[in-house]
């Protein structure tokens, strides 16, 4: 938001006396070459991301809205839709674009019409304020109270920045209240940090802090404040723990299958060789079947032979050798 803020500023111009500059660089006027060519195209492109990022969020989180429950998921996108009820998944996108459009009505009308930028906003968010009210996003009603009670106090500021730039006379006063309304809210959400603690804490510390509490206020009051149902911030560092954990083990599982994979193909290259061998032994065995099959054969054949015969085979090999 701050980026916002700081870049639509770029785009305004400071009027200070009969010249126009910008209230990034005062020492620079609104319309020089430099501002024109190099500024406000830089800005219009940091304003375009930072405007429709927020909509690539929410078309992730769109897409698997049926498993927002799912571990990864939640772990992932869980920050924008925690605290809301499932069918109003997107209601944090409509809290930025809220954000965002209070900022360009301020910063891009209040020059011209301060007045028309003051009542834009204060009808935007009276708006927003009644649609809650009517819709009830939130699961705990102590966060849609704190979303009413901050938005309220904006349209507050605003009304006293406009008559702190109307009537300079009353600027101490109006600073002061501005000061005084900022330490009331902080101390309200003080107040609801401390009932977290001391509900879930049993430390001597807590004991003694509840102990001098109970003097201070009544003791229905005091349980009221402790024993309010907030949101455990546990859950969420047990979601990340079980995130690691999960990671881990699809980790184990893939190097297991990996080696499963391995010892399969392993296995398969010893039975090829095994099969290879066998075929061997079998045509050394039918090589070494035919070469007896035929030395008998030749030995049964001479044998049938007459001695005169067999003399005659026995010179003609030697006059072969």
């Amino acid at each position: 938001m701050s980026q916002i803020s700081y870049f639509s500023k770029s785009l305004t111009c400071r009027e200070i006396g009969s010249h126009l500059y910008n209230p990034i660089d005062l020492t620079i006027e609104c319309y020089e070459a430099s501002i024109v060519k190099y500024l406000y195209p830089f800005s219009l492109s940091v304003l375009s991301f930072w405007t429709l990022f927020p909509l690539v969020l929410l078309n992730q989180i769109k897409k698997n809205r049926k498993k927002l429950d799912q571990c990864l998921i939640k772990y992932k996108y869980g920050y924008y839709y925690g605290e809301l009820k499932d069918k109003y998944y997107y209601w944090e996108f409509i809290r930025i674009y809220l954000k965002i459009a209070i900022i360009y009505l301020y910063t891009l009308l209040s020059r011209n019409n301060q007045y028309t930028a003051i009542l834009a906003i204060t009808i935007l968010i009276y708006q927003y304020i009644k649609i809650i009210s009517q819709n009830n996003p939130f699961i705990s009603f102590s966060i849609q109270k704190c979303e009413i009670a901050s938005y309220s106090l904006i349209i507050l500021k605003i009304f006293l920045l406009a008559i702190q730039s109307q009537n300079p006379q009353i600027q101490t006063l109006i600073e002061i209240s501005q000061i005084f309304i900022d330490y009331f809210f902080f101390f309200c959400f003080l107040l609801i940090v401390m009932g977290i603690i001391l509900s879930s804490s049993k430390s001597k510390l807590m004991i003694f802090v509840k102990e001098q509490l109970s003097k201070i206020i009544s003791l229905k009051s005091l349980n009221k404040f402790i024993k309010n149902k907030h949101v455990s911030f546990k859950a969420y560092q047990k979601w990340k723990l079980v995130y690691k954990m999960f990671r881990q083990s699809l980790k184990y599982h893939q190097k297991l299958k990996k080696k499963k994979i391995i010892l399969n193909i392993k296995n398969q290259q010893n039975l090829q060789n095994i099969k290879n061998k066998q075929i061997l032994q079998v045509k050394n065995n039918n090589l070494i079947l035919q070469s007896n099959q035929t030395t008998q054969y030749n030995y049964s054949k001479f044998n049938s032979l007459s001695p005169h015969q067999r003399c005659i085979d026995i010179g003609s090999a030697e006059q072969f050798i």
